[in-house]
């Protein structure tokens, strides 16, 4: 189970999350960036929804996030 938040406990979600990637793309964790990539964009999105400052739905967020990452990232 997954169980995000400030922590141990988000590191922990985030590398079963990269995992979880990794078997369903056919990528491997110790050689392709990829899995940790997309869990950590997931992952960021999780601790926006989980600050609280937005009420945007975890769905939307996660969505955003990867529309964000996909063309690389904007300037600051």
């Amino acid at each position: 189970m997954l169980a995000w938040g400030a922590g141990p406990g988000s590191a922990n979600a985030e590398a079963e999350l990269a995992a979880a990637v990794a078997e369903r793309t056919g990528t491997d964790l110790t050689t392709d960036m990829y899995p940790r990539l997309v869990a950590a964009a997931a992952g960021t999105a999780m601790q926006h929804y989980l600050d609280g400052g937005d009420p945007t739905p975890i769905e939307q967020l996660i969505t955003e996030a990867f529309t964000q990452i996909t063309p690389g990232p904007p300037p600051p």
